[in-house]
Order: structure tokens, then sequence, then C-alpha cells
């Protein structure tokens, strides 16, 4: 049965028993029955007796542990006007009321739904919704680009907040990704540009040459493996061009094969989480995250994802992921992606080492002297979510 429907039922039956209400409560208790006419009814009984005979918007929500809707609006202004400031204060005020943040970015999650639904069918919001003003506002102001990186942000913030410090700490960390990502061009599809370098005179090829030569003279072990990788190396003409093979690793460091230097650089090791430690990495981070390394040889990588996290197999991140490999690289790699596989990702060794540590810490103030003195002597209770690893 519609929202629309079951508030309509809703009001004729409470102004039949004569019992006072307001309409936002019957919306929430609507929403919340999701379409089932007798469960609205349930939760309309309960209103009214946590309400003492009244159905109000405040007590339904108390009820519910939904988060009110000016909190949120309130958010998505500051986020629309760029004011970290206010992101915060907000997030403080929902603090000092024990709101539930898990919760509140459930429920910021469907507003930014609601939002790009009023977006884009705009007659689809019913006239009669009492936000229905402010939805149509927003969704005028936020780019539907915008709208998408939001939801997607308030997701992950949502799934990540159980590993967070504390629920707060959670969400003020997802409204402030919010308010420094940007979508961009980039956004949508990052290109690596070709950067064509025009051939260089006879007097500059001898001076590059003469500088790669100083170079390679210097011993191995000091050669900055970042400065090879970051600085392009224009292309020689054939009689100035590097060998391509080590015979003799023990060769005078002045017969060191250049091109074998600056690839054997860059060439990857096996190591996923090491490479997705150095990589550049912005959203598209949480898919290198969640993915196990299969096969690698030097033109490909294969990756797994977990089936629980198929969900960050979107284009644009594996475009990401895919540019960054490149550009790390000097070098196309391609990316294989496939859900399944053991789940040894680096997000679940990070979550494994972070619990040893947490465990590790509990076990040592468990056994403190001092600790064990004041359990002993004071009947003191220890509080295991205050204590952090060092």
């Amino acid at each position: 049965m519609a929202g629309t429907s079951i508030v309509g039922h809703l009001e004729n039956i409470l102004g039949q028993e004569n019992i006072q209400y307001e309409i936002t409560a019957l919306n929430l208790i609507a929403r919340a029955a999701d379409g089932s006419m007798r469960d609205a009814l349930s939760l309309t009984d309960q209103a009214i007796a946590y309400g003492s005979q009244t159905v109000n918007e405040s007590e339904v929500r108390a009820m519910l542990g939904s988060i009110d809707q000016s909190y949120l609006f309130q958010l998505l202004e500051a986020l629309v006007a760029n004011d970290g400031a206010s992101l915060i204060t907000q997030a403080g005020a929902m603090d000092e009321r024990s709101l539930s943040f898990e919760a509140a970015l459930n429920d910021l999650a469907q507003l930014l739904h609601q939002i790009a639904v009023a977006q884009t069918v705009p007659e689809s919001v019913e006239s009669d919704l009492p936000e229905r003003d402010a939805l149509l506002s927003l969704a005028s102001r936020i780019s539907a680009e915008s709208l998408q990186l939001y939801y997607q942000i308030v997701l992950l913030g949502r799934r990540d907040i159980g590993l967070a410090p504390d629920e707060f700490s959670g969400f003020s960390m997802t409204l402030l990704r919010m308010l420094a990502f940007k979508p961009t061009e980039s956004f949508v599809q990052q290109v690596v540009p070709s950067v064509k370098v025009p051939a260089p005179a006879q007097k500059k090829t001898e001076s590059i040459a003469l500088a790669i030569d100083k170079t390679l003279t210097l011993p191995t072990d000091k050669i900055i493996t970042t400065i090879v990788r970051d600085v392009v190396v224009p292309k020689l003409p054939q009689e100035t061009s590097i060998i391509e093979h080590v015979t003799d690793s023990n060769q005078e460091p002045s017969t060191l094969p250049r091109s074998e230097v600056i690839q054997s650089i860059n060439l990857f090791n096996g190591n996923w989480r090491s490479l997705v430690d150095e990589l550049k990495l912005g959203l598209a981070r949480a898919l290198a995250q969640h993915c196990e390394l299969i096969s690698y040889d030097e033109n490909s990588i294969s990756l797994s994802v977990p089936e629980q996290q198929k969900h960050l197999l979107l284009p644009n991140y594996q475009d990401k992921l895919i540019s960054a490999i490149a550009q790390h690289f000097d070098k196309k790699i391609k990316l294989h992606f496939s859900v399944g596989g053991t789940g040894d990702t680096p997000a679940k060794q990070i979550f494994q080492e972070k619990a040893q540590a947490q465990a590790g810490a509990e076990s040592a103030i468990e056994q403190d002297i001092f600790v064990q003195a004041l359990i002993h002597d004071f009947d003191a209770s220890i509080i295991p979510n205050s204590i952090k690893p060092i």
C-alpha cells in the first residue's frame, strides 16, 4: 500500500477516535511500515501509548529511533554553502542528543535518494509531503554528479563506521569527505594524457645522454628510485639507444644497461597491499583495498573482490585504479577483476591487525598490577571501549 494511502487511513482512524496527531508523525509511521497497513496500525497503537493519547513527530521519532530530518537538511545546507564549521557544529548537536550516527547515515542516504528522484522527476514528489519545498530547493542547487558522489560517500561511511574510533569521528569524517571531494571531469573518467616529446636537437641529445651516463656511473645503491620513476626521459635517437638486457649484475657502473635500471625499479613484486599504499587514489582506494591478488605478470594483474564488496566494482573506480597503476609503473597494465576469492584483502588484513592490537591492549590493561589493585580494592570495572592501542 502506498505511503499516502496509509497516511489517509491513519488520519481517518485517529480522527474518529479524537486523538490529536501531527501529519509528519503519520508520514514517519507510513515509512516505517514500508507498505504494510497492519504494521502501520501496530506502530500507531504504540505511538498513541508512547505519547499518552497523542501522536507527535518528536515522540514517534524517539520511538522509532529515526533522526530528526531538520538535522539532515541543515547538514546538506551547510554542505551546499561549503561551510565546514557548520557541519561539525550540527554533528556536535546530534552527539549531544545521543542520536545514532549509523542511523543518521542511513537516513541521509535516503534523503539524498529523494533529492536525486526530485531532481530527475520533480512531479513525483508528493504535494502534501512536509519536506517537499526543501527537497526541491536542494535538488535545484546540487548537481546530479555531486548527489551521486555524496550518496556513495555516505554508503561507504555507513559501512566503515564500525572501524572508526567512535561513531562521532566516523560520522564527522564522512561529512568532511563530502565537503572535500568535488566531482570533476577526472572523477568520471581519469585519462592519462599522452605527451609527445619533440625530437631534440643533436646538441640537446648529447647533453641528455651525458647526464644519463653521469647518473649511471654512481653506485647502484645510490640511484634514487623515486627520481627514476617520476622523471620522463625523452626517447633518444638510435645511435644513443639504451641497452635492454643485463648480462652481469656486478659489471662496472658505467656500463649498466639504462632501460633495465628503469624497468627493474618499477616491476611489481607481488605485494598488492604495499602497492595500494603507494598509489595515488581517491575514492577508488576502497576498491583497491578490497581486492585480493590472484595472479600477475609483467603486463597484467588479476584481482578478486569478495562477494559482499562487489558493489565497489564501479566502472569509474576500475578506470581510476587502472590509471593510477599505469602512472605508477610508467606502462599500461591490464587489470582483470572477478568476484569471489578467499577474502585475504588489504582491508581484511588491516582489520585483523587492528583487532589484534586492540586485544593486546585490553589484555595488557587487564593484567596491569595497578589496574588489578583498583578492581580489587575499589570494585572498579574496565570500560572496554575506552581502551585504545598505542
